[in-house]
């Protein structure tokens, strides 16, 4: 995707002026449904555009308001936290798809700061240090990552698969396929 079309996105996006986190919750999911279009036709470039998109909106209105920490229970800040760590797991399952680790890895590690018992970024970055070269202690952060998604789901095939492809591939074996959903 060339940086003329990821910058169109965000234009869009930036002409609607934010006053309130509901208002930023409402366009972080405008941008989230248009990210999941682009996922499920295959452009993960142009996803994770709407995704940082949204994560960008959400991000500044939380500067200018109510930080997750302090909201408890107002649900406004509890849907922008859950929105934030969809919009962060759906990007690092673009760039796993797009064979990018280290952005995957670090997408995964965001997701984890917003919920580290995520089973689901615990798989993205697994997924992604099983398959990163840059990486000397990779494949033992994949399985540390794997075995303590397979704890928090312990009936998770996908989890499962992906931790017997890490022990395969630390005793010599075959490497396996990279896959996933978005949510």
């Amino acid at each position: 995707m060339s940086d003329a079309a990821v910058a169109d996105i965000a234009w869009q996006f930036n002409q609607v002026r934010v006053t309130c986190l509901q208002e930023a919750v409402d366009l972080a999911k405008r941008a989230k449904d248009e990210g999941n279009v682009c996922f499920k036709s295959k452009d993960h470039e142009r996803a994770v555009a709407y995704y940082k998109t949204g994560l960008t909106k959400l991000r500044a209105a939380r500067s200018r308001k109510t930080p997750y920490a302090d909201a408890g229970v107002d649900a406004v800040a509890t849907a922008a936290k859950e929105l934030e760590l969809s919009l962060q797991l759906n990007t690092a399952m673009c760039h796993v798809k797009a064979s990018r680790w280290e952005e995957a890895i670090t997408s995964a590690g965001m997701a984890l700061k917003i919920d580290s018992n995520s089973a689901k970024a615990l798989l993205h970055r697994g997924r992604a240090f099983t398959y990163s070269t840059n990486r000397v202690d990779g494949l033992a952060k994949a399985k540390a990552d794997l075995l303590k998604a397979s704890q928090l789901a312990p009936n998770d095939k996908t989890i499962k698969a992906q931790l017997k492809v890490v022990e395969d591939r630390m005793s010599g074996g075959s490497d396996g396929a990279v896959g996933g959903a978005v949510g």
